[in-house]
């Protein structure tokens, strides 16, 4: 018997490892958060079928993957698999633009514009690179001007897919993983009952303190950038 498949959406700083914790707490449910190889935007359809497989072939009744990368091959997932469920989450658009900011600022990163590599690093470990799976936006915009465009043209095609496949793919506000009835919403639309999810609110992942205690440990407190959100621009 193959593994149905939860698939967590969301531009990225949304609550999308807070989604993964949660969802991994549930009955018979094996999963993770971006889960490597990253899947570029243009991956050919029989690539996408075989990744899912992959997972659904794993142990578990469910298996969860939460990670921006899967939007462009929602409906490709949907014709083959139609069990599966997308769930999106959505952050107010300036602290979730601001917060992305100050995380690729940490990470010295720049992956919505095609630059040069000179003024960002391009060595974080993802094969492909991160870059694959991001449109890129003019070079002559600001990082926040690229940004910014990101998050709409992100949110745009979620709601795309949650008017054309509502029963599949739903939109969830971040805060409402601090808020018991909207965990239970969450988990409803996943598909566990009242009597077998497991709810838990305000789970707290990838927090900016996280991301800088794991970047010190790997490249060194010297080796990183410290800058204040409002600052990451």
């Amino acid at each position: 018997m193959h593994a149905r498949l939860i698939i967590g959406l969301g531009c990225g700083r949304c609550g999308t490892g807070s989604l993964s914790r949660l969802l991994c707490k549930q009955p018979n449910v094996v999963g993770q958060h971006e889960m490597m190889p990253v899947m570029p935007s243009t991956m050919p359809p029989k690539q996408v079928i075989w990744r899912a497989l992959y997972l659904r072939q794993r142990p578990g009744k469910i298996q969860v993957d939460v990670a921006f990368w899967y939007l462009p091959h929602v409906e490709v997932l949907l014709k083959r698999f139609p069990d599966t469920r997308f769930i999106v989450l959505q952050r107010n658009k300036s602290d979730c633009v601001d917060s992305m900011l100050a995380k690729w600022a940490l990470h010295n990163i720049n992956p919505v514009q095609d630059h040069d590599g000179k003024q960002y690093r391009r060595d974080l470990p993802y094969v492909p690179p991160l870059e694959a799976a991001m449109p890129t936006y003019p070079l002559d915009w600001s990082v926040k001007q690229a940004a910014y465009q990101f998050y709409e043209d992100y949110y745009t095609a979620c709601y795309r897919l949650a008017d054309r496949f509502p029963e599949a793919v739903r939109i969830f506000a971040m805060s409402d993983l601090n808020l018991e009835d909207g965990v239970r919403n969450i988990l409803t639309f996943a598909g566990f009952s009242d009597g077998e999810m497991r709810v838990e609110v305000g789970i707290c992942a990838n927090t900016r303190d996280q991301i800088v205690e794991r970047l010190t440990a790997a490249y060194g407190a010297h080796n990183i950038n410290l800058p204040e959100p409002v600052e990451a621009v």
